[in-house]
């Protein structure tokens, strides 16, 4: 039995078991949970089909840099990884995803070889390991297929390398990790942003370990990454895109900037402005209680665990106080408040999915706290933070699996794969099928990624989409193909179309229309809350 339990004290083994935990909470039921892809997902998914298939995206683009979807521009990495995904398990919705899980669960290695290399200490890497395995952002976003997992997992492996270059001046390991850090400047465009910041920053920090500086890496860096930075930065339809995410698409920062009359003004008001939004992103009810907005009204949930907080608390302590491996701490510390800029500067008021940098950060300081309190209480404070973080995790899996099905699934689009279905079973019965994206339960809105939806839902190949499609009015979200014309409603007129098959919301129609129209109605699709989305009707 002391045998066994040795065996299962080495933190290799703990580690492994750390990763299973992980990679179960990802993985288990991934089909099924999210309810349906969102249109960042099926975009990135029927666009690595086309790669695949035929060597272009959707749009008929080569082995394209940047991806270019509605109103929108993805950067490459993870639509290559779910294409080679793709291969391995076909045409199916969790593709996509695995993408995105296998990556998450990278990462709970990927924290835990950073805290080792980086601060020497395998315990408290074994902690921010087990963190990262059960935290409420790192389940949601690695099951949501979002890009910013791979990218953090290869930021942390690429300074776990100039770590161990540090101190065993190998200089394999500075190229290792300038190449891996070019990699990940294509995962996500915030941290293609952060990246030079950070690596300038660690340089800075390390400098006394650094001199003489090696330029090689640093050049190999900046070669790897600089198509992609040409394309951000010269490329006008990129540079468009991050103008209308950008912080001065802020209604009410825009009135506040209609009253300055000079250049500097503006510039102080967008200043102080950016200052506000970047200082809220430290706030706690956002932390800890609302910021992954699963809920409607109710208790939500956090990115980080509520009872992690007087944890974090005490790491923030520790790391001030304790005076060994400063520059690690403070690089720790760094990256926690530059991984909140890109949410800081955007229009929305929060963005986690451009903060997840920072969170991760703010989990390993809270190891700090939570390997102080078992060095001091012992077993005790095992079965203690077994039962909160237990208490805790399981109330994150219930909002999870039950209220935000149903209470966010408009935000997924849904039901935009039941309606792809069934205008793919009735597409031969009609001449035309005329599919309106305007919808919304509460107040409408225009779905992006209708035509993706019904390319991949439709099996509908990649080659014909790229010689078929059109593009209307980018802002009303029109487009053709095949048969469908994806565009809005005008009701007075379209009823007199011929052999054609009506998607809309009622947004789109009279508001009697159900009581007068009830024979051209073939089906209505549902929300999860059971309130009509779509109106099937035929003319």
């Amino acid at each position: 039995m002391k045998r066994l339990l040795r065996i299962f004290s080495k933190p290799a083994v703990i580690l492994l078991l750390i990763v299973s935990l992980g990679a179960f909470l990802r993985f288990c039921k991934l089909s099924l949970f999210p309810i349906q892809l969102s249109h960042d997902e099926v975009t990135q998914l029927y666009d690595a089909i086309s790669i695949v298939r035929t060597g272009k995206d959707i749009y008929g683009n080569k082995l394209p840099f940047i991806f270019p979807s509605v109103n929108d521009f993805k950067p490459p990495f993870y639509t290559y990884a779910t294409a080679m995904v793709y291969k391995i398990f076909g045409w199916q919705e969790v593709t996509v995803r695995i993408t995105g899980a296998f990556f998450g669960t990278l990462l709970i290695v990927g924290v835990y070889l950073f805290v080792d290399k980086l601060i020497r200490k395998k315990s408290i890497a074994l902690i921010a390991a087990g963190l990262t395995a059960i935290s409420p952002f790192e389940i949601f976003y690695s099951r949501k297929s979002f890009e910013n997992q791979t990218g953090i997992f290869l930021m942390l492996t690429a300074f776990s390398l100039l770590a161990i270059y540090l101190r065993e001046k190998k200089i394999k390991y500075f190229y290792a990790g300038a190449v891996i850090l070019g990699i990940a400047s294509y995962v996500y465009f915030a941290q293609a942003v952060i990246i030079p910041i950070l690596l300038i920053s660690f340089i800075v920090i390390f400098w006394k370990k650094f001199k003489p500086l090696k330029i090689g890496p640093i050049i190999l860096f900046l070669l790897v990454a600089a198509p992609l930075y040409y394309m951000i930065f010269v490329n006008p339809a990129t540079r468009d895109r991050t103008s209308k995410v950008f912080i001065t698409q802020d209604a009410r920062l825009a009135e506040k900037l209609v009253v300055q009359k000079s250049q500097l003004g503006k510039l102080f008001t967008i200043a102080g402005y950016s200052a506000v939004r970047y200082v809220r992103q430290f706030s706690p009810k956002y932390l800890f209680f609302e910021g992954l907005n699963m809920t409607e009204g109710k208790r939500d949930v956090g990115p980080l665990f509520a009872v992690s907080i007087p944890f974090l608390l005490a790491g923030i302590y520790l790391l001030a106080k304790d005076k060994k491996l400063v520059e690690g701490k403070l690089f720790i510390l760094t990256w926690i408040l530059v991984g909140f800029i890109p949410s800081g500067l955007t229009f929305e008021d929060y963005s986690p999915h451009r903060a997840i940098m920072a969170f991760t950060m703010l989990n390993i300081v809270s190891a700090f706290g939570i390997f102080w309190f078992y060095k001091k209480f012992g077993k005790v404070a095992i079965l203690v933070l077994l039962v909160l973080f237990g208490i805790n995790l399981g109330f994150f899996l219930k909002r999870y699996t039950l209220n935000y099905p149903i209470e966010r699934s408009e935000m997924l689009q849904y039901p935009f794969r039941e309606v792809a279905q069934y205008a793919w079973e009735n597409y031969d019965k009609y001449e035309t099928i005329v599919f309106d994206p305007k919808f919304g339960e509460f107040k409408p809105w225009i779905a992006t990624g209708t035509h993706y939806y019904l390319g991949f839902y439709g099996k509908y190949p990649p080659e014909n989409m790229q010689e078929e499609f059109e593009i209307g009015d980018q802002a009303k979200r029109e487009t053709t193909f095949g048969k469908f014309d994806i565009r809005a409603v005008y009701w007075p007129k379209d009823q007199y179309l011929k052999n054609t098959l009506i998607i809309a919301s009622h947004w789109s129609l009279p508001a009697d229309f159900e009581q007068k129209e009830k024979a051209k109605i073939l089906k209505i699709i549902y929300f999860r809350t059971t309130a009509p989305a779509f109106y099937i009707i035929k003319t």
